[in-house]
């Protein structure tokens, strides 16, 4: 079985324009594996995987979560409804998904000559590798 390191570099290798693929654990917040090549560096990655896990599970979007869930009547403190990213920078095209039924996500960094199509059949069509890989 493949790792999370080398399922990364796969997808990279596979996408035209892609320059970084991580996995990211939400609940600490932690890269879990990766794969990045240009001006990339672990560092960056640290900090992009907190961002992320602030975007997903930050003080702001946990509120909007629940003022959305008392207006639908959901009574569910662990219910989650942020599903997918695109975050787009003047270089770059960053698309985050959720891994379904974990508590992580999957990032594909690509340059912004990429089409956002391709980019999200990427990380779309990857997700099921990564179930057995990442915790439940």
């Amino acid at each position: 079985m493949a790792s999370i390191n080398e399922l990364c570099e796969a997808m990279v290798a596979e996408t035209r324009d892609a320059v970084a693929a991580n996995v990211v654990d939400l609940s600490s917040g932690m890269m879990l594996g990766g794969h990045f090549h240009s001006s990339f560096t672990e560092d960056h990655f640290e900090a992009v995987s907190a961002a992320a896990t602030s975007l997903y599970r930050g003080k702001e979007t946990v509120r909007v979560e629940n003022l959305v869930k008392s207006q639908r009547g959901i009574d569910d403190p662990g219910e989650h409804y942020l599903e997918e990213v695109q975050l787009t920078t003047s270089q770059h095209h960053h698309f985050i998904k959720k891994i379904p039924g974990r508590e992580s996500i999957l990032c594909l960094v690509t340059k912004s000559s990429c089409n956002l199509g391709v980019g999200w059949s990427c990380v779309k069509s990857n997700l099921d590798r990564f179930l057995p890989l990442v915790p439940a």
